[in-house]
């Protein structure tokens, strides 16, 4: 009875087995954070893939997605280097509010100006330095882009899988609403994306059974190198920070192809691979793949929380309750529309009731955006409920990206 369940879990015996005979299969999630890697660590996996090569292989609809948002790579790295000057625009704005702040004598604070000259001109000096190293730093990415060694590293490297037809395409559509509407993995977590349309919706279902099919076609282990962190591929462990595939997949792949099956972020990758093929590295290059790894399941895209329909004009946010099971008291968040500022209340009185005041359920939602106040701004806060205190906080997280926003936002960070 035992034994049947042994799939679902990785010994140090079956992963040897499992790497000694086994095709590596990339996720496009995996393969366009190559874009964002320093040279050293996209030099530690080109050593990677000369050692695996013959048992490199992407199913076509990863082939596909990679051909379609190669060139976001590129831009995402650029992104990072021009907002480095909202970054400084920010320190800017406090140190002017700082001056602003300081400068009557007939009232406190006040502290004499000259105190200021210093730094202010090491401000203007830095600030001509930094547009420099990023003009320069854009202009590398400018020409990495129009060669591509990423891109033709890996049509070097690997197989591409072939690509189903329409037909076949649109059986698994209607076959994946069934799976989709009981959340049977993987890639129900897409279908309520509203920037995909069409077959886009079913992306991942498509090239998981290209897997399947592959493996049972070669009679092949697979190992599935995947940085799409989401639910429908990975069980939830969060708090110990392992990476599981879902026991459904698992199972699946077993009946239908017979052959072993593992799941491992790029970062868990890196470290098995280095040491299975002999291959020097660092702990820099090792913590740089798992702190992207980490920075893109934090990442939150603001602009599709707005356009959906959980927005609560900052009106009327006067007075909320919160709820939630580990709160020890009834807890209120109040705007005070004349400080800018969001407060937060216990109420020990129990009499106060929710009824006929709005309610914030925070088991479900973990962030507020609001506006900020005086120098222009935006605040995100992410909503913490200490579990030992059982009393709420708000940890204030600075983002440039939420400049002129209308609205408070409550926004679900599992999405």
């Amino acid at each position: 009875m035992r034994d049947q369940y042994s799939k679902y879990f990785i010994t140090k015996e079956k992963e040897k087995l499992l790497w000694d005979n086994c095709v590596f299969v990339f996720d496009s999630s995996s393969l366009l954070n190559f874009y964002e890697y320093s040279e050293q660590t996209v030099m530690i996996f080109e050593k990677i893939f000369e050692r695996a090569k013959g048992c490199l292989w992407i199913p076509n609809h990863v082939a596909f997605e990679l051909d379609k948002n190669k060139g976001k790579g590129f831009q995402n790295a650029k992104s990072r280097y021009i907002n480095l000057n909202s970054h400084l625009k920010s320190i800017k704005n406090h140190f002017d509010e700082l001056k602003k702040r300081t400068k009557k004598s007939d009232k406190h604070p006040y502290l004499d100006p000259q105190i200021f000259d210093a730094l202010d001109s090491e401000i203007q000096k830095f600030e001509k330095d930094l547009d420099k190293q990023v003009q320069l730093q854009i202009e590398k990415l400018n020409q990495q882009s129009k060669e591509d060694i990423i891109y033709n590293s890996i049509y070097r490297n690997f197989i591409i899988g072939e690509e189903f037809s329409f037909d076949e395409i649109l059986e698994i559509i209607e076959h994946g609403k069934f799976r989709y509407d009981n959340q049977i993995p993987p890639g129900y977590k897409d279908f309520s994306n509203s920037k995909k349309i069409g077959f886009q919706k079913y992306g991942d279902l498509i090239l998981w059974l290209q897997i399947i099919k592959f493996s049972v076609q070669n009679k092949k282990n697979i190992i599935f190198i995947n940085d799409d962190l989401k639910e429908d591929w990975w069980v939830d462990s969060s708090s110990n920070k392992m990476f599981i595939p879902r026991e459904e997949l698992i199972k699946e792949f077993a009946d239908k192809s017979g052959q072993l099956f593992w799941m491992y972020n790029s970062g868990e990758f890196l470290k098995m691979a280095s040491d299975y093929f002999s291959i020097p590295s660092t702990g820099e290059v090792f913590n740089e793949v798992d702190n992207l790894i980490i920075n893109s399941v934090e990442k939150t895209n603001w602009k599709d929380l707005i356009q959906r329909n959980d927005i609560i004009k900052i009106d009327h946010l006067s007075h909320v309750l919160c709820k939630h099971p580990k709160l020890k008291y009834v807890t209120s968040l109040s705007w005070d529309h004349e400080k800018h500022t969001l407060t937060i209340s216990e109420i020990t009185n129990p009499k106060i009731l929710f009824q006929d005041k709005e309610v914030l359920d925070l088991t479900t939602f973990n962030y507020i955006i609001l506006n900020f106040n005086d120098d222009g701004y935006q605040r995100l806060l992410k909503i913490c409920v200490n579990e030992l205190t059982g009393k709420l906080s708000l940890e204030n997280i600075l983002s440039p990206e939420l400049n002129n926003l209308d609205f408070i936002i409550i926004g679900d960070e599992r999405d």
